[in-house]
């Protein structure tokens, strides 16, 4: 007579108020063969999908009468004998998000199945708790190595729990609890470099090197003054057009994010390099007249805040060759060379030997900067007076009013004595950094001016 034997293996997922079954029966046919299974399964289950050879229909029959279980009945388009299997994905609503819950028993009706055994295999699709209520019984506990292979490759996730059972009428409770999400962190600067050149007149150009990481941050917001000109914003190796936050006043750079169909990377935190560059007109006195260097005194200058934490800060400052400098203080401490890898456009050592490891400081002018950079200095036409100013959309403005457009791409000019300074992590603040200066001919001054 025809006798079948069938071995199961499911895949129990829990989630966020929803139970997951992913079911495979594996049959072995002998003395006949048959085109027609139906399987006993818990009515609060939902049938999603029948896959496997042959098959041709499968429809859910609900429970009539006296009857507990509906009927699940899987119709091929042939015959089939031996060795057979095909898949069942089926779903059940949990009572809650934190419930305890019974596991769902599967059989079958035909009168030729001699013997029924399987094994189970629990995880947990979102951050939620899972644990066994009671003893299970009709099955026991296992090691997981004691699953099968093919079992054990169709989870996706850590198997919490895993179970084998001889009766298909076993009892499984299990209890989900769960538990409020916390904020993380979602981006992240893994080393910020600070390049401003300034000249004697008082004006500065600055650039900012971001080597970035990131999974679904939108915007990376950076603290310019209103009164400075974006000349260049590049992400990755692409200009792209920013805008002002009406509410903070900060600009807005938009981020590559995991997923994003530029992203060399759909999964996982994107890694790339962030380039700003700007230009600052010169601070003015009470008459109006800008402020430029005198014989001596001290500069002031001030690092962006950034909305993303920053691991490791590094500022090269350019200043005007002729000059002393010393008494460096702020938030940053002073270096003759960078103790880390510092970020560059290229991703290599850039003009000026700002790259990564050891670079040497100079005190005399530096030839870092290409001729016509050192022409565009000396003539001081380098930095456009033209303020970038916030239009009604809140749009910003590139040296000459055009706003929502996209920058065009800008070298850096770096030129005169180089002074080097580093810290760690800044989180999301203002650094300030200040550096005493006197003219070759005058001396420096032997001490720091008293403070009314």
């Amino acid at each position: 007579p025809l006798s079948i034997t069938v071995e199961q293996q499911h895949v129990f997922s829990v989630g966020e108020g929803m139970f997951f079954a992913d079911s495979t029966f594996l049959y072995d046919i002998r003395n006949g063969a048959v085109m027609t299974f139906d399987i006993a399964m818990d009515p609060r289950l939902k049938v999603l999908s029948v896959e496997g050879n042959y098959v041709k229909q499968w429809n859910q029959i609900a429970p009539t009468g006296t009857q507990v279980h509906q009927i699940l009945r899987v119709s091929l388009d042939q015959r089939v004998d031996g060795q057979y299997a095909f898949n069942v994905g089926s779903e059940m609503s949990l009572k809650g998000t934190s419930c305890e819950f019974e596991c769902p028993n599967f059989f079958h009706t035909h009168e030729a199945v001699a013997r029924e055994k399987g094994s189970i295999a629990v995880e947990a699709r979102t951050n939620v708790e899972l644990n066994q209520v009671e003893s299970p019984v009709g099955c026991v506990p296992i090691d997981v190595e004691e699953l099968a292979s093919e079992l054990r490759a169709r989870v996706n996730r850590s198997i919490l729990f895993a179970y084998k059972y001889l009766i298909t009428n076993f009892v499984l409770k299990l209890a989900i609890k769960k538990h409020g999400d916390v904020d993380v962190l979602t981006a992240c600067v893994d080393a910020g470099h600070f390049i401003l050149t300034c000249t004697e007149e008082g004006r500065t150009m600055n650039q900012a090197i971001l080597s970035v990481r990131n999974t679904q941050k939108q915007y990376l917001r950076i603290d310019l003054p209103r009164t400075c000109e974006i000349w260049s914003i590049i992400v990755g190796s692409e200009a792209v057009k920013p805008a002002r936050d009406l509410e903070s006043g900060a600009v807005m750079v938009p981020l590559r994010k995991a997923g994003d169909q530029s992203s060399p990377s759909a999964q996982g935190s994107v890694q790339f390099t962030v380039t700003i560059i700007w230009v600052k007109e010169p601070d003015t006195l009470a008459n109006g007249d800008p402020v430029t260097l005198g014989g001596r005194g001290r500069l002031a200058f001030v690092l962006p805040k950034i909305d993303i934490p920053l691991n490791r800060v590094y500022a090269s400052i350019y200043l005007p060759s002729g000059y002393n400098y010393k008494d460096f203080e702020g938030g940053m401490r002073h270096v003759t060379y960078f103790t880390g890898e510092v970020p560059s456009e290229s991703g290599s050592d850039a003009p000026g030997g700002y790259g990564g490891g050891r670079a040497r400081s100079r005190n005399r002018d530096e030839d870092a900067c290409e001729t016509y950079g050192e022409v565009l200095l000396e003539q001081n036409v380098v930095f456009s007076k033209n303020a970038t100013k916030l239009s009604k959309k809140g749009g910003l403005s590139f040296g000459g009013g055009r706003t929502g457009v996209i920058p065009v791409k800008v070298d850096m000019v770096t030129s005169g004595t180089r002074i080097m300074f580093e810290r760690l992590l800044a989180l999301s603040e203002p650094i300030d950094i200040s550096v005493g200066y006197a003219k070759k001919s005058e001396g420096f001054m032997c001490s720091k001016p008293s403070k009314k």
